[in-house]
């Protein structure tokens, strides 16, 4: 070989080690930061250190001592022995109401009830969680307070079974301002919590509509119940802060291929491409640019529910249509969840809607305000109504898109008819 080919294959050499050290190294690498830079440009942190980092709520202003408080009391043996005879968990169904022990219930439950309402006339409510913990942040409080909502519903049956339908409201007012602070950190457990808690309250006016017997104070003093649950779930505003949360999540999954095994769940995927440096950076440039793509086809109004379930339908589709590629395979495991979120708000908002659509027709009734007609958000045209002899419904198709009659179904029947239906009752 000659000094001359010797150079050239040198340079082959040297060229094809830079051309797979790119690839390896450079190339993944700025991949990563372009889009850590897009995420960031968005408003978007990626440190859980900056998750309610800033503009803290002083004593004063934040529920989450009230919160626990009121956890606390709910562990005194008689008010569980209470509460358990209510809800029929001495028989060991847990499905059984009782209401013939609503009385002693809700005497033994004061001081709870008393922070509840102290809790709900805070404007905030932060828990100072260290979520730097990742997946190992537990989330104590959130068991407590939904009994605490339970119980809410509770004192306002008993209320308006009482004859005292506006103290009824005005409690569960207290369980909608709980329901809006649970949603106010920027996770989306708490933005499911939110959801969860609204549905509680919306079937615990339903359950008392009723007795209303045509009072344009109480329907006035109804929708006030719907104003307490404050503006609408807003998923793009929780999203800014939970990809801190769930980068935690990227880097020991990414890092950590029997761990990802572990999280795949039932199906045992394996993920030991990830052991490769390159891929594996890849991987995270292109699950932040999935989170961060999402993020930008919500709408900003959060009120256009719509709009992010449209979204929610192209994410699907986006990975559907790249199944056969490894990245959106583990892509499945970090954003495939969002679509279900997205339909857990279009239920909350379609109970909003038929709520009001409702109570309007109720005033309309009694001479007050004309009707209002509004859109299903889980379609984008109005509400649907179905006539029984007693009563009506107004219905959203809700997650399926496929109507079912809007008629009222047991629980165990809740699996088969998906509608979101609320009943009213007719005076004429």
């Amino acid at each position: 070989m000659t000094n001359r080919s010797r150079i050239v294959s040198g340079i082959s050499a040297a060229g094809a080690l830079a051309g797979f050290g790119y690839y390896c190294y450079l190339a993944p690498d700025r991949d990563l930061a372009e889009q850590i830079a897009l995420v960031k440009k968005d408003g978007i942190s990626l440190d859980a250190k900056d998750i309610c980092a800033t503009n803290k709520p002083t004593p004063a202003q934040n529920a989450a001592e009230d919160l626990r408080k009121a956890d606390v009391l709910l562990k005194d043996v008689k008010f569980r022995m209470a509460y358990a005879r209510v809800h029929g968990y001495t028989w060991g169904s847990g499905a059984t109401y009782n209401e013939e022990f609503l009385p002693d219930e809700i005497k033994v439950a004061k001081p709870i009830l008393d922070c509840l309402e102290k809790a709900s006339k805070k404007p905030r409510l932060d828990y100072n969680r260290e979520w730097t913990l990742g997946y190992n942040l537990m989330f104590p409080e959130l068991g407590g307070v939904r009994r605490c909502m339970m119980l809410l519903v509770d004192k306002s049956l008993y209320e308006s079974k009482q004859g005292k339908n506006l103290q009824a409201l005005k409690t569960l007012q207290i369980g909608g301002r709980i329901a809006s602070l649970s949603g106010q950190e920027p996770s989306l457990v708490a933005l499911n919590v939110q959801a969860t808690f609204e549905k509680m309250v919306q079937r615990g006016l339903e359950a008392i509509l009723p007795t209303f017997d045509q009072n344009p104070k109480l329907i006035a003093e109804a929708e006030n119940v719907i104003r307490a649950c404050g503006p609408p779930l807003n998923m793009r505003g929780t999203l800014t802060g939970d990809l801190a949360f769930r980068r935690i999540w990227i880097d020991l999954v990414t890092r950590s291929p029997d761990h990802a095994a572990q999280v795949a769940g039932p199906q045992k995927k394996s993920y030991a491409w990830l052991r490769v440096r390159s891929v594996r950076i890849r991987a995270e440039a292109r699950l932040i640019q999935m989170w961060r793509e999402f993020y930008e086809d919500l709408p900003q109004d959060p009120s256009d529910v719509f709009g992010a379930i449209q979204a929610a339908d192209r994410l699907k589709k986006k990975l559907k249509a790249n199944n056969e590629d490894h990245i959106y395979d583990l892509a499945s495991e970090f954003v495939g969840f969002l679509p279900d979120m997205i339909n857990s708000i279009g239920t909350v908002e379609a109970g909003r809607r038929i709520l009001r659509q409702g109570l309007a027709t109720l005033e309309a009734e009694v001479g007050g305000k004309p009707p209002i007609t509004l859109q299903d958000p889980f379609t984008g045209v109005k509400l649907e109504k179905s006539l029984f002899p007693y009563q009506y419904t107004i219905y959203s198709v809700g997650p399926d898109r496929h109507g079912d009659g809007g008629v009222p179904s047991p629980r165990e029947h809740l699996a088969v008819a998906t509608d979101v239906v609320f009943a009213f009752p007719r005076h004429r």
